[in-house]
């Protein structure tokens, strides 16, 4: 049974990833300035540097 909403790109894979209380502080705020999940700044750092 499918939950969530429905999605043309389902992210099915997850990632761990041990940060200190700084980055865990400044990927809140930014998260907050931007009104956008962690989750999803951190899939746009990701893409950003895979780009380069």
């Amino acid at each position: 049974m499918r939950t969530g909403r429905p999605t043309q790109d389902p992210k099915i894979k997850s990632v761990r990833v041990r940060l200190n209380e700084t980055m865990v502080s400044q990927l809140t705020e930014k998260s907050r300035k931007e009104d956008k999940p962690v989750s999803q700044i951190i899939r746009e750092f990701i893409a950003k540097g895979l780009a380069e």
